[in-house]
């Protein structure tokens, strides 16, 4: 078993000092004693690193009898767990234990090249945040590129035993409902999407070609009674902000459209106190709170065609039957935000104010662009930065 799924539940029957992120659990009793839990099951897996025998009491606090009861009865078909044959990964692959990570149904490992580091730390993102997160080590049996998968907490080849390699296929397209955000000059807006998962891949980075998600404009006359300025409807959003982030001012704006981000039109702009426009985005990355116009929002005129925003992209009207963006089912990102490569767990000590470089890329200067940060610029924090060390090293 993978540290992924039982870190919190370990650590919840009283035993301490163990760390998601590591290759291994580590557990310190005492100063001078330090035991390993292999990726298995504990009582499998546990280990006297002075003694070098296995010894399964060692670590669990005497008054856990429940860890040793014998089970009653026979186990029903969703408590046997023996049906994964100690590889549950092939059942909830790398893309699977991302969703489950952010609880979030369109959430996937980060792209393609992370597939063989999975088995260490698993790399996710979605389309509805900014940034990649990183999650524990993957589950026994999760693909890791090539015809390998993970064991131990290493990338190995699975050899001669027999394992299934499966090319997905598209579902059919599920319907979306029409919705509009009531705004002057706006459209309603459907979103179709499709899942790949007919049959869902296994054993392969290969996935779907094609696009995911498709827009179509729908009539509002029956959804709106009243449509609302696009500075009005930046205002209530900024008001609601500024309850949140001090330097905000219940001031706001839809901004101009730029083609090197497209998103920009689609943003909500605030005044700060220090007179300059800025879009929270990172600030509500992970509290459910949405900084951009509604879908159907007029954001752009060409000269000969209206642009509207669309999955948070100012673009123009949608071709009748065509998908949204080309590209493969693994997102590009459909909110290019997302390839921002920021680390966006929860900082050490509370620091969850947005880097300086972040916070200006999300500004707005007329006639100037600012530059996209880069890792070197946003920097990931540090295990000592962490008020609390909750694991030992294994080189010690």
């Amino acid at each position: 078993m993978s540290t992924f799924p039982v870190y919190n539940s370990i650590r919840q029957i009283g035993l301490d000092g163990i760390h998601a992120r590591s290759r291994y659990i580590y557990i310190k009793r005492e100063r001078d004693e330090e035991s390993k839990i292999f990726q298995s099951t504990i009582e499998y897996s546990v280990y006297n690193a002075t003694e070098g025998a296995q010894d399964t009491r060692l670590l669990l606090p005497s008054n856990k009898k429940c860890l040793f009861d014998e089970p009653q009865g026979t186990p029903s078909k969703d408590q046997d767990h023996s049906k994964f044959k100690e590889k549950p990964g092939q059942v909830w692959d790398a893309h699977d234990q991302c969703k489950i990570f952010l609880r979030d149904e369109d959430a996937t490992v980060f792209n393609e090249t992370v597939f063989s580091s999975v088995c260490h730390e698993t790399l996710c993102k979605t389309p509805h945040r900014i940034g990649y997160y990183a999650a524990g080590p993957a589950l026994e049996g999760t693909f890791c590129g090539g015809k390998k998968w993970c064991k131990n907490g290493e990338c190995v080849s699975w050899g001669s035993e027999k394992v299934k390699v499966v090319k997905g296929g598209w579902s059919d397209w599920s319907k979306g409902k029409c919705k509009s955000g009531c705004v002057k000059k706006s459209r309603a807006v459907t979103v179709d999407k499709r899942y790949c998962n007919n049959p869902k891949p296994k054993n392969t980075g290969k996935y779907c070609e094609g696009d995911n998600v498709r827009v179509h404009f729908c009539d509002d006359s029956k959804l709106c009674k009243n449509y609302v300025p696009p500075v009005d409807y930046a205002k209530q959003r900024c008001e609601f902000f500024s309850k949140y982030v001090p330097d905000i001012t219940p001031v706001g704006v839809q901004v101009k459209y730029n083609e090197k981000r497209q998103w920009q039109s689609c943003a909500v702009y605030c005044k700060m106190k220090t007179g300059t426009w800025y879009t929270p985005r990172q600030e509500f990355n992970d509290r459910g709170i949405d900084t951009f116009f509604p879908d159907g929002t007029w954001c752009h005129n060409d000269g000969r065609t209206d642009y509207f925003c669309q999955n948070r992209l100012c673009l123009p009207p949608p071709v009748k039957g065509r998908a949204l963006l080309p590209g493969g089912y693994i997102p590009r990102g459909l909110d290019p935000e997302v390839d921002v490569p920021v680390l966006n767990n929860a900082h050490p000590k509370g620091e969850n104010r947005a880097p300086d470089k972040l916070r200006e890329y999300f500004q707005y200067n007329e006639g100037r662009l600012p530059p996209l940060p880069g890792p070197d610029d946003l920097g990931r924090p540090k295990e000592e930065d962490y008020e609390i060390i909750d694991y030992v090293s294994p080189n010690l």
